[in-house]
């Protein structure tokens, strides 16, 4: 859930890990993000990308996410 986005990335950096890429989602681009997904690393040679997805646009799914879905659901 994004409520613990600040709690993961301060626990995981207590272990020594790295932050790798950040997505921050939200159900359309008029709500608030309720979800984020973390991609750790060992190596802090690269600085974090971060990226942003709406599900939704107008009733209907936004082309990123029909993207990112594509290889797994056949009727997006």
């Amino acid at each position: 859930p994004y409520k613990r986005h600040a709690e993961a990335i301060e626990l995981a950096e207590a272990l020594n890990w790295h932050l790798a890429a950040n997505m921050l989602v939200q159900q359309t681009p008029q709500h608030n993000y309720f979800r984020t997904m973390l991609l750790w690393r060992s190596n802090s040679a690269v600085p974090a990308n971060l990226t942003t997805l709406a599900i939704q646009d107008k009733g209907k799914y936004t082309p990123a996410f029909s993207a990112l879905l594509q290889p797994y659901y056949l009727n997006l």
